[in-house]
């Protein structure tokens, strides 16, 4: 998909609800709205071609009332649902064969666009590491990277919390709404405008909390493709 446009509010609820159906990834997703042209058209396909497939039961089909609920729960947060096809959808992101067909974002989409750098690193890391860590980010920061991570506690926060006036971006694993083991839950609500969160998967519902050590799976190709820049600067820091 290489046309970039803006999707109308039904467009975006036709394509919550195809992209959240039963057997509808990513890449079938794309197939699909290239067959039928619009997300409406190949959701009223769907049921007829899972029997052609051999499907012997009905296709579960996420239903237009969940899909509203979901964009009106990421509006209240503060989130927008961006497509695929639309402008503030991250470049290199969309290029990948498995581009999600949307994902949740908050604060400034402008961050999305510019040159970037990713930092990752321990959760436990030690104190060195985490002032090393504010150290390079800032000094990236100043010669005009937005620094990236994960908003996870450890070498992320030190990212981010270094970079908050100069620019700084977030790709969550667990939902929007929902960041896991993360010591700035509230951070979007209250942050400068240099800031911004990107969610990769569409749902927005609360997740369920999880063991101190069972970190969600990021989709892969969540901190280097989600953004301009390629390099992902991997910070290898010493744990306590």
């Amino acid at each position: 998909m290489t046309k970039t446009r803006e999707l109308t509010d039904a467009d975006r609820l036709d394509w919550l609800r195809l992209s959240l159906s039963e057997n509808v990834g990513p890449i079938t997703f794309q197939q699909l709205l290239g067959r039928y042209g619009t997300a409406a058209k190949a959701i009223e396909a769907l049921p007829e071609l899972s029997q052609r497939g051999g499907l012997r039961r009905s296709l579960k089909l996420y239903a237009a009332d969940r899909a509203e609920q979901d964009l009106a729960r990421g509006q209240a947060f503060g989130a927008r649902c961006v497509g695929l096809s639309e402008p503030d959808y991250p470049k290199l992101l969309r290029e990948i064969p498995s581009a999600p067909p949307l994902i949740w974002m908050i604060g400034n989409a402008e961050l999305v666009h510019q040159p970037s750098l990713a930092i990752v690193g321990a959760r436990n890391a030690s104190a060195v590491g985490l002032r090393y860590t504010r150290t390079i980010a800032s000094q990236l920061a100043e010669v005009g990277f937005v620094i990236v991570s994960g908003l996870a506690r450890g070498i992320d926060t030190a990212a981010h919390e270094a970079t908050l006036q100069t620019g700084t971006m977030a790709v969550v694993a667990g939902g929007i709404d929902h960041f896991y083991l993360s010591p700035m839950p509230d951070r979007p609500h209250r942050s400068p405008p240099r800031c911004h969160v990107l969610h990769l998967r569409p749902q927005t519902p609360p997740q369920p909390q999880a063991p101190p050590d069972d970190a969600p799976r990021r989709p892969r190709c969540s901190l280097p493709s989600a953004t301009q820049q390629q390099t992902l600067c991997r910070c290898l820091l010493t744990r306590r």
